[in-house]
């Protein structure tokens, strides 16, 4: 018994001293506004507005407008929210990129966002984001997959400075890829993705 009590005080004095070693304060939460909302789905870092400071994008895939939400919900339009970075970072979205149709930002598991560096050498990071092209038919050949850049700046657009559809392919079919597409669909390797609806920023 007496041994049993010593191995247990040496194992809570070890993870004591683990924790203390590991621990980051917590600065703020982030949290998604709706149920079902995939908030943090997938995220990214990134210069975007090249004021020095990295800057934090989201993944809502399953945002849709509030005239649309329903419980448990039946379409995701999706949407990408930026947060700047700097002395000012906090948890409301300075920029906001939010989908038009049903599965534009939602892909399911494939749903991602990742930084690309500065592909277009203006200065400013860029962000790709990968989603399915509109469609009134699930099955018509108009729902492709797609891969779409947004190029950062002082003042971005909502629209891709460059997007790529891709026809489904059967087994075993080929097709050259150009280096940007190559470049953008890197970003399905590197991607984060995260079940949890929120976000915890550490110090």
């Amino acid at each position: 018994m007496t041994k049993a009590l010593l191995l247990f005080a040496l194992l809570l004095s070890i993870s004591l001293q683990l924790y203390c070693v590991n621990h980051m304060d917590l600065i703020f939460m982030m949290q998604g506004t709706t149920a079902y909302g995939n908030f943090g789905a997938g995220l990214a870092a990134l210069d975007f507005n090249g004021d020095g400071y990295d800057d934090l994008a989201v993944l809502q895939a399953g945002w849709v407008p509030d005239s649309l939400i329903t419980n448990p919900p039946t379409i995701m339009y999706g949407r990408i929210l930026i947060y700047y970075g700097g002395p000012g970072f906090d948890s409301v979205a300075d920029f906001i990129i939010s989908g038009t149709y049903n599965s534009q930002f939602a892909a399911g598991a494939a749903s991602y966002i990742v930084s690309l560096g500065d592909v277009n050498g203006d200065g400013y990071d860029d962000l790709s984001a990968r989603g399915y092209t509109n469609y009134s038919d699930i099955l018509a050949d108009s729902h492709k997959p797609y891969v779409a850049a947004y190029f950062g700046g002082q003042n971005p657009s909502t629209q891709p400075g460059y997007y790529k559809s891709f026809p489904v392919f059967m087994p075993g079919e080929t097709r050259k890829l150009t280096p940007w597409e190559i470049l953008i669909m890197m970003g399905m390797m590197i991607s984060i993705t995260l079940i949890e609806q929120t976000i915890h920023i550490m110090n």
